[in-house]
């Protein structure tokens, strides 16, 4: 059997997804357009995007700071998001987080103010069990879901196989 896969768009380069957010703990939900980026090593939700599905900001405790095109910004831990996904063959993946984070502030590129676009950096992708498949030339990206019992087969059978070096 396949494995799920999600599809992603592709603009100018960078890889992005719509997805259903739902914050129990906040009593919110929403459909936010997250950017997929491996090299972000926090995942968040921006603060256009949080305003937009009626994140109580002042409930939060911005005690948290990451770097976002150089500029430091300050991160809000929320707890219980849950996050829905539509498969390249139109069924619903539901996942979630355990921590998650709300971003305030916005930065300054070029002369020019940006707030913080909602992120599923590499920690979302890490927890989830998620495998980012880019190929540009083609034009194709995804997320495939992996299963977590066949990779720790998979790893467990490599370390019996494993002979020592000498």
């Amino acid at each position: 059997m396949d494995k799920p896969r999600i599809p992603l768009q592709i603009v100018n380069d960078m890889i992005s997804v719509m997805v259903g957010v739902r914050i129990r703990s906040l009593r919110v939900s929403g459909i936010i357009k997250f950017f997929v980026d491996t090299g972000s090593p926090e995942s968040f939700i921006g603060e256009d995007d949080a305003i937009r599905m009626k994140v109580p900001m002042s409930h939060l405790n911005f005690n948290k700071n990451a770097l976002m095109g150089g500029t430091k910004i300050s991160l809000g831990q929320i707890s219980g998001a849950e996050f829905s996904f539509v498969s390249a063959d139109g069924n619903q993946i539901k996942l979630s987080a355990e921590n998650f984070s709300i971003a305030k502030g916005a930065w300054k590129r070029d002369g020019i103010i940006h707030t913080n676009p909602s992120i599923l950096g590499a920690d979302f992708l890490k927890s989830n069990n998620l495998m980012l498949v880019y190929y540009p030339s083609g034009n194709l990206a995804f997320l495939r879901l992996e299963n977590t019992k066949e990779k720790q087969e998979q790893t467990a059978n490599e370390s019996e196989t494993a002979t020592p070096s000498t």
